[in-house]
């Protein structure tokens, strides 16, 4: 019985008979004795088996191509190679090349250039199966090559990532010039490399964008006497429906109608099914009209690792299949589908894929239903030439996708070569197992699993997986996920609230009456929001985040329409909310079991938010304010106050009462300070500038004030970062919000020789000048308006120019009836400028050159801020040095600096960025400053060994104190002991995402006053100076009184109010921890120092929080999806040592 002869295959044959002709067709293909191959194909197939099948050796081999080839200094390059060869005995090499790479590592800190060369020629040449030089003769010599051998070849260049018009319209020319050649008939291309800035939410725009970039293509591979042959390539899965679209609608045009073109799909994606489906039926439509046969490539799939990023890091559920099995199955549906007699004639096939099982399957089953002739059988250049051929010399034929790329940018195919080395460590995926298919076992295991896929075919979901009625529901804190512009009704529901936005009623201005029954009215209110439960208070946060999430795409409407948000800004903004209302419910329920220690609320809070985000911060603040027991008094900003109520009746409609969220449409003035300064107002909760947080200290110096201020926030790109990546990262953080945001990046410090590299200047400005710039109501906006006319140093920043800057991309005026500007480059920013210390709040980017990292962190630092900041480099020993120095309360690393998520990464500045305790909202400690804390008169039950130092400060304090206050502060010795281990000195990441650590860190305040007033409780200033201790900030004492002495170290001061106040007034900012009462008020009324005169508590849960500020550390963990390992040897807790 011979498997190849089709007349065994009949339409009664039993589904297993053709299972098992195909199981013994891949037993003959893999009888062929390797010996018969060429000794190259040899070595370069174990060499990747090797690489494949070792966790280091891949591991290595990915931070090699990516950190040694990709720097464009040769001195960075062999850095990078002195860094990861130490120690490492990667598998894979043969004694030789380990013997080689070791004396290149050592003689690459005398002659760089010439090690880094020959490593990169030794790279290009272990992986010169797997792409093709761009270049002739070398890519005339690969593809005369490849056709004496008999194979078929698709062209598919590689390039940089397109961030712009201008590298897009470079890629187009470039597979047009592909076209021409005499040696290519067949290109791939993907909508992304012809096309920038993908926008979904304006579907038909984005449409007819791809459209126009893609036609061009088409009607060059038309032209010819014979037409060339041009594949649509799919990659993500957002950009599934678009690519198909644009074929079908390009392919229906008349002067294309005669061209034969084709399409991929991926069976990994359960919606792939369907639309094979639609286009099918589209093919049959179009060959009836006259049209020619187009053409399928049917993939499993080769994204995957990025699409779980892209999923988790919106809380989406991941587009593919969770399952191989799966994958696999919905493969031999659609192959089964698509080999179908009756489409024959308007759809041709290509069978992609290396599992020998399933070409042997659909070759099979190509034979049995007389089809074979619209069949190609296709695989990648490189991965598997032999079996290549085995297929070939069965099937009569083989088409090879052949990467190109030219060796002077040869670290453009690292993506491409990431993923396939990635696809061939999966345990699951066959290559992994190709070459040990003559061991029964590995060919068993392999037979079942194709025998079993084959079986589930038509069983598997063709349900998107992305559908909301799949997704799970968590019982503990998740965030919120954003909405899905795949999804085309949520699309259209969100365009039509564009077009026709709510109306909102405002409320009547508000007065000094009002403003007194407000508060009168909320007090009250605030009794009986106390009076209930953890439980239900909690509960009322929730159904209040439900209900800002039904009203999510009126939100998003009238912040476009009233703040200038663009839809995609708009949208996480929503979520945002609605996360702060689901966390903080979440954490309320720790204010009432905190050990050794009571929480009593403030009882009226005021929440006074900025106009750049409209909805989350003003919401976020009456969230926090609310669970921590609390009436509100919301005062919008003046810009954006229909947001701010439009949320606020969402929570009264949610079920919260109106009384305890009084809504004050109040403007800024008389009134808005009558409000700030009112006596029975206990708190204020403040997103604004540094000079608004000193107004409200001038007026209400003895309320506590909970600022997050100004911020001039810095991206330090190092010669060691993917530039690409840099530049996105850049570009979104300095641009999003038109620059006006708190956090944006307002310059960009460049090492070495980053600011002078032609690539990082050309991939900077051109996605700068792509930027679609346009009110915030066109969905195609990636830049909306500012919210008014330029400030003052905005106007300066947008059109003048300092001695020696000049304009990568000067800002111009698009419309000045709507404050429209479009986005400006500076280089030539020096250290100190005026540019660098201001903060302008706009969309101007100012570049700075430094020589070296630490010349870099030391601008970074320079300013009076101190919130947000990021580093792009691929070197973890840069990354490290970074952030052990760089003086900011949110950090990144290889990311935007911006859209700080709730709980990933809690948000708050350092320095002049706060003013106040400075616990990060949307952080674990933001709801313990909203009321006082007291010992509960029993003692702490998590009790640890004290800290060394803070042992031998309390031994200090011994003839200071009585017997039962030296019990006393053994109790909070014990508690500062038992957090500081078990928690403060400890990373915390709770959120635990694989492809980006989100880690919380507390550091010891640089410097801390202690003042003991006169007449201060001994014990309360002795418990002040060993929690200092605990955490090892350096203090300094100050007393007012001689007789405190004792308690003091010897480098104390004595010196009364006015001596005090006039020497701290002398510094330019200081944090006082006050043991006592004492008349501060001229440090009170200014922002630049904090008092705080909290009573002291045993606990050191709260106790040390007040000598500690909050970092968060936001890193990415991957390149192209594959996880590079855990952080923490970069990240850890408080620079001190064990024994402290």
């Amino acid at each position: 019985m011979n498997p190849n002869d089709p007349k065994l295959i009949t339409s009664e044959s039993l589904e297993s008979q053709l299972a098992d002709q195909a199981v013994d067709l891949v037993r003959q293909w893999t009888r062929s004795s390797t010996d018969r191959l060429p000794r190259s194909e040899i070595k370069a197939a174990k060499r990747l088996h090797r690489v494949t099948g070792d966790p280091a050796s891949l591991a290595f081999s990915i931070a090699f191509a990516d950190r040694v080839l990709r720097p464009e200094s040769a001195v960075v390059a062999a850095e990078q190679l002195r860094q990861i060869t130490n120690g490492a005995r990667p598998r894979f090499l043969g004694l030789a090349d380990l013997v080689l790479l070791k004396i290149g590592a050592i003689a690459s800190k005398y002659v760089p250039r010439i090690v880094i060369a020959a490593a990169k020629a030794r790279l290009r040449h272990f992986v010169g199966d797997l792409v093709v030089n761009k270049n002739d003769p070398e890519l005339s010599q690969a593809l005369a090559r490849l056709r004496s051998e008999g194979f078929r070849v698709n062209a598919n260049i590689l390039g940089e990532m397109v961030l712009g018009e201008a590298e897009a319209n470079l890629r187009r020319k470039a597979i047009i010039d592909l076209l021409d050649r005499e040696d290519i008939d067949y290109v791939s291309v993907k909508a992304s490399s012809v096309t920038c800035r993908l926008e979904l939410w304006a579907y038909e725009h984005t449409l007819t964008r791809v459209k126009d970039a893609i036609r061009p293509i088409l009607r060059r591979a038309a032209q010819f006497e014979v037409s060339k042959f041009v594949n649509l390539d799919m990659e993500e899965y957002k950009d599934l429906h678009l690519t198909l679209d644009t074929f079908m609608e390009l392919l229906r045009e008349p002067e294309l109608m005669k061209l034969e073109a084709g399409i991929v799909l991926q069976a990994y994606l359960p919606d792939s099914f369907t639309a094979l489906q639609e286009l099918s039926a589209w093919a049959t439509a179009r060959v009836k009209d006259g049209g020619a046969r187009a053409k399928v490539r049917l993939v499993k799939g080769a994204n995957l690792a990025m699409e779980r990023v892209d999923a988790a890091t919106h809380n989406w559920e991941q587009a593919p299949y969770l399952t191989k099995q799966d994958t696999d199955a919905n493969y031999k549906r659609m192959v089964d589908f698509a080999l179908d007699p009756t489409k024959a004639e308007s759809l041709r096939v290509g069978i992609a894929s290396h599992n020998l099982f399933d070409i042997a399957w659909a070759y099979l089953l190509s034979e049995s239903r007389n089809v074979s002739g619209a069949v190609d059988f296709e695989m990648l250049q490189g991965m598997a030439p032999d079996l290549a051929r085995r297929i070939m010399s069965a099937t009569g034929h083989m088409l090879l996708y052949v990467p190109i790329v030219s060796n002077k940018d040869f670290d453009t195919a690292l993506a491409y070569l990431f993923r396939r080395l990635e696809e061939n460590a999966s345990g699951e995926n066959f290559m992994r197992h190709a070459a040990d298919l003559g061991d029964p076992g590995v060919f068993a295991a392999q037979e079942s699993r194709f025998r079993s896929a084959l079986a589930t075919r038509s069983e598997v979901s063709a349900v998107p997986r992305r559908d909301v009625s799949i997704r799970a529901q968590s019982t503990s804190f998740s965030n919120c996920p954003d909405s899905d512009p795949t999804n085309s009704v949520t699309r259209d529901n969100l365009a039509q609230a564009i077009l026709d936005p709510p109306l909102v009623q405002l409320p009547h201005r508000a007065t000094p009456t009002d403003i007194d029954f407000a508060i009168e009215s909320a007090s009250e209110a605030a009794h009986k929001w106390q009076a209930l439960s953890a439980e239900d208070r909690a509960g009322m946060l929730m159904a209040a985040a439900s209900q800002i999430e039904i009203d999510r795409d009126r939100l998003i409407a009238i912040m476009a329409h009233e703040a200038e948000k663009t839809v995609s800004e708009g949208d996480v903004e929503v979520s945002e909310a609605i996360d702060y209302a689901n966390y903080y419910a979440d954490q309320l329920r720790y204010l009432s079991c905190t050990d050794g220690s009571t929480f009593t609320p403030f009882g009226v809070v005021a929440v006074v938010p900025p106009w750049n985000f409209p909805l989350a911060i003003p919401i976020g603040g009456v969230f926090a304010a609310l669970a921590a027991g609390n009436a509100v008094i919301l005062k919008p900003a003046p810009q954006t106050p229909k947001t701010a109520y439009f949320a606020v009746e969402a929570c009264w409609r949610a079920g919260i009462p109106n009384e305890l969220i009084q809504f004050l449409n109040c403007p800024d003035g008389p009134v808005g300070e009558y409000l700030i300064a009112h006596p029975k107002l206990n708190g204020i909760i403040l997103t604004g500038s540094i000079d608004t947080a000193g107004l409200f200290r001038g007026l209400a110096p003895h309320t506590p004030l909970f600022a997050e201020t100004s911020g001039k926030n810095a991206i330090v790109v190092t010669p060691a970062a993917d530039l690409d990546q840099a530049v996105s990262d850049l570009v979104r953080s300095a641009f999003g919000h038109a620059g006006q945001k708190c956090s944006a990046a307002s310059f960009a410090i460049c090492v070495g020789g980053v600011a002078n590299s032609p690539r990082f200047r050309r991939q900077l400005k051109d996605a700068t000048e792509s930027l679609i710039v346009a009110d915030s109501s066109h969905l195609e906006s990636a830049m909306g308006a500012l919210i008014g006319p330029p400030t003052p140093k905005l106007e300066r920043a947008l059109n003048d120019l300092d001695p020696g800057q000049s304009w990568l991309v000067k800002p111009r005026l698009l419309d000045p009836n709507d404050n429209l500007w479009s986005p400006g480059i500076i280089e030539g920013v020096k250290a100190n400028s005026w540019f660098h210390r201001t903060e302008c709040f706009g969309p101007v980017l100012g570049i700075i050159a430094a020589s070296t990292l630490e010349e870099a962190i030391e601008i970074q630092n320079g300013t009076d801020f101190g919130l947000t900041g990021g580093i792009e480099s691929l070197d973890p020993t840069e990354q490290s040095k970074w952030l052990e120095r760089v003086e900011i309360g949110n950090a990144y690393i290889n990311r935007p600096i911006t859209g700080a998520v709730v709980q990933r990464q809690p948000f708050g500045g350092w320095k002049g960025s706060v003013v106040g305790p400075g616990a990060k909202a949307g952080g674990p400690n933001y709801l313990t400053q909203f009321g006082h804390w007291e010992d509960s008169g029993t003692a702490p039950v998590n009790l640890g060994p004290a800290v060394p130092d803070a042992r031998r400060m309390a031994n200090s304090l011994n003839g200071a104190l009585t017997t039962s206050e030296l019990e006393q502060l053994e109790f909070a010795l014990g508690s500062d002991g038992y957090w500081w281990r078990h928690y403060f000195e400890k990373v915390h990441d709770p959120s635990g995402l694989t492809h980006e650590s989100n880690t919380l860190r507390y550091r010891p305040l640089p410097s801390l006053i202690i003042r003991g007033a006169s007449g201060s409780d001994p014990y309360r200033l002795a418990r002040v100076l060993v929690a200092a201790a605990c955490v090892g900030t350096h203090s300094e004492v100050s007393l007012a009184d001689a007789g405190l002495l004792p308690l003091a170290p010897p480098a104390a001061y004595v010196e009364s109010t006015e001596t005090f106040i006039t020497r701290v007034a002398a510094r330019s900012h200081a944090r006082i921890r006050l043991v006592g009462e004492e008349n501060l008020e001229a440090l009170l009324k200014d922002p630049h120092f904090y008092v705080d005169h909290r009573p002291p508590v045993t606990t050191g849960r709260i106790e040390l929080l007040r000598y500690l500020r909050e970092q968060a550390i936001s890193t990415t963990l991957h390149r192209f999806g594959n996880l590079m390992g855990s952080p923490a040897s970069r990240i850890n807790g408080p620079s001190q040592t064990a024994t402290r």
